[in-house]
């Protein structure tokens, strides 16, 4: 439960991380799953625009878990160890 909880944290930090509009892009097109036209129009924005921002935020939510990812491994490792 409690490595769920990391996980679900450095999850939301790496969406945290995201710049203001390629976030809002992400969470509508993941979370609201909204279309690329319905983001589009929603956001007064090409479509070609929300391909590159979704694009943009998957390599950068990917960098980010990867750089975390040894802390989770760390953390799951110790919680191990105490069981």
């Amino acid at each position: 439960m409690e490595d769920e909880q990391q996980v679900s944290s450095v999850n939301e930090a790496a969406i945290d991380s995201l710049p203001p509009r390629r976030k809002e892009v992400y969470l509508l097109s993941r979370h609201e799953r909204l279309t690329y036209e319905e983001i589009a129009q929603q956001l007064w924005i090409s479509k070609e625009s929300v391909k590159i921002h979704l694009k943009l935020a998957t390599a950068s939510l990917s960098a980010f878990i990867k750089a975390h990812l040894t802390h989770i491994i760390l953390a799951a490792a110790t919680l191990l160890r105490k069981n």
